[in-house]
């Protein structure tokens, strides 16, 4: 089986899981002549003064301990580093640092920790602000870009034909839309029609959207099938298919002529046809996939395939209509959401973390873009 390689380690600090974060990538060279000041501050020379005396500059240890071990940088939350650093380790010779750093210090010092660290191993580095920054991996160049902050968890993001982005609000049930001013404005309200959190959704090039959404209280409440939501350019909101397992990701043929959604704990994805006016009919089952496949994002490509983000399995599997598993390709952690992209849209990135629980990536940060070339272009919607 073919592996993904990293392209993005994009372990976000915990503020930035209200906000949306893109990837675009960077002309050649990248790296700006005169590049922005650093979100940490003093960091470097905190370092100097405070950890490399004793870690040493490369980290790998001197009086005190290398801080490549395992139980420190690489398996420790960044609430513990704090708390370590700030009250030290008094049967280990560690001071405490309270009394010469802040809180907020301490934050930044970590967060040049990680950072140097992963640079030492030749890793991709954590960004606790990534705004701006410009990220290499082995073959491409991107810079980040915040474009939206203080949202109330958003989720399935796709533009519109005239270049606008909708953005799903989960918890509030909303579609979000992007102004060309950074603007962020109610395009639609689901409530109506979504009886669980949205989800993702895909747009059709009419601007109508397609969204899924739990159906019911996840993970602790018993499963009920959902209803698909259609929101029209004018923010109308309709019920477009009902009797759905946790629709997920997405797709809308070339033709504009067929929807296929993931159902994720049916798994399994079905296929519908969409009608001039935006109506879905004819019902049928497009694939079956494992009992341990439980389908998420997903994306097409020009044979007809899809690959489906797998979580539970670590992989994206490239599924043909009636089941037939073409091609699997294992991530480093859980698959969330997949799409070809690239100048010929050959690249699959695949959106990746270590769990599904949102609280728990917050504290850990796993969050990748993953990638891999492979033979067939990407087509369609999204």
């Amino acid at each position: 089986m073919r592996k993904m390689s990293i392209v993005v380690a994009v372990f976000l600090a915990a503020a930035l899981g209200t906000s949306i974060v893109t990837a675009q990538q960077a002309p050649t060279p990248a790296v700006p002549a005169q590049p922005a000041p650093s979100p940490m501050g003093n960091a470097p020379e905190l370092f100097s003064s405070t950890c490399a005396p004793c870690h040493g500059t490369d980290l790998s240890g001197g009086r005190g301990p290398s801080l490549f071990a395992e139980r420190l940088l690489s398996e420790t939350t960044d609430a513990a580093l704090l708390h370590t650093i700030r009250e030290g380790i008094a049967d280990g010779g560690m001071p405490a640092f309270k009394g010469q750093l802040s809180d907020a210090d301490i934050g930044r010092l970590i967060a040049y920790l990680r950072i140097r660290g992963g640079q030492l191993k030749g890793q991709v580095s954590f960004l606790p602000d990534p705004n701006g920054q410009i990220i290499k991996s082995e073959k491409q160049t991107f810079k980040i870009e915040v474009v939206a902050a203080n949202l109330d968890t958003p989720w399935g993001e796709v533009f519109l034909p005239d270049g606008r982005m909708l953005v799903v609000s989960m918890e509030d049930r909303r579609l979000l839309r992007m102004e060309p001013d950074g603007s962020v404005v109610l395009h639609a309200d689901l409530g109506a029609v979504a009886t669980g959190h949205c989800n993702d959704m895909v747009v059709d090039k009419l601007g109508r959207a397609y969204v899924g959404n739990f159906g019911f209280p996840y993970p602790d409440g018993e499963q009920k099938p959902a209803r698909l939501a259609r929101a029209d350019p004018d923010g109308t909101v309709v019920e477009a298919a009902d009797d759905l397992m946790f629709p997920n990701g997405a797709v809308i043929t070339p033709d504009g002529k067929t929807l296929v959604v993931g159902e994720t704990f049916a798994n399994r994805m079905t296929a519908f046809d969409i009608a001039p006016d935006g109506g879905l009919s004819n019902r049928r089952l497009w694939a079956s996939l494992a009992s341990n496949e439980y389908p998420d994002g997903c994306c097409l490509d020009a044979e007809g395939a899809i690959w489906v983000a797998s979580p539970f399995t670590n992989e994206v599997i490239r599924v043909r209509e009636g089941g037939e598993v073409a091609e699997r390709i294992a991530a480093t952690q859980g698959v969330f959401a997949c799409m070809l992209g690239g100048a010929d849209r050959r690249t699959l990135y695949a959106l990746t973390a270590s769990s599904a629980d949102p609280n728990a990536r917050f504290e850990d940060r796993t969050g990748r873009i993953e990638a891999v070339e492979v033979e067939v272009p990407g087509v369609g919607l999204p």
